[in-house]
């Protein structure tokens, strides 16, 4: 998924969003993405999106409550997918 960056984003949302929702899972595959190189904000992404974007789950919550809260899952996931990686881009000072 390479370094922190648009593309890099979106790669680690989707591939989060078409996996499972194992979040044990979903946790040891982004530290592993992460010890492999992935940048900190695409693998957070994919944490969040693994955990929150799932198809399953927008199913089983369509079928149990109702549309409105499958949209408003899916709104608040990419919501916590953009600001961890807005704020791990934006530039941290360095201390002298």
């Amino acid at each position: 998924m390479g370094k922190t960056g648009p593309r890099s984003m979106a790669l680690g949302t989707f591939f989060g969003f078409i996996s499972s929702s194992c979040s044990f899972a979903a946790l040891a595959t982004t530290r592993s993405l992460f010890q492999k190189g992935a940048g900190l904000a695409p693998s957070v992404a994919f944490l969040l999106a693994s955990t929150n974007l799932v198809i399953e789950l927008g199913i089983v919550i369509s079928i149990f409550l109702a549309w409105q809260f499958v949209v408003a899952e899916y709104i608040g996931g990419i919501l916590l997918i953009l600001l961890p990686g807005f704020s791990f881009a934006s530039p941290i000072p360095k201390a002298d």
